[in-house]
């Protein structure tokens, strides 16, 4: 029988490759909207309203006719691999939110030249 430290130290063992413990960089966030409070509620009225029109944008990879071969790629492009399979119902619909959202503020940014 195992004690409870050896327990511990054979899970620790175990899930060790799973862990990376090396910080990660984070992007700098920049809110495009931060002089244009109009322009942000014009974001969250549009993205309110194409919600409710079930459109899924092109040329975003979120049509079945876009993905190549293997499905919808996914995964990290690190030294190391894990693949990890979610049903399309529980991916999609955030994958659309996020098509909808960049659809949008791609074009906020070019018709208001925000980040000029």
């Amino acid at each position: 029988m195992f004690s409870l430290e050896d327990l511990e130290k054979i899970i620790s063992e175990n899930n060790a490759p799973n862990f990376h413990h090396y910080p990660v960089q984070v992007p700098d966030y920049a809110n495009p909207f931060i002089a244009h409070p109009e322009l942000e509620e014009a974001f969250v009225e549009t993205l309110q309203h194409v919600i409710t029109t079930n459109f899924i944008p092109h040329e975003l990879g979120l049509h079945p006719e876009e993905w190549d071969n293997d499905g919808y790629l996914t995964g990290a492009w690190t030294g190391q691999e894990l693949y990890v399979e979610l049903p399309l119902e529980i991916w999609m619909p955030w994958a659309v939110l996020w098509g909808w959202a960049l659809d949008i503020l791609t074009h906020l940014i070019e018709q208001y030249q925000l980040f000029k």
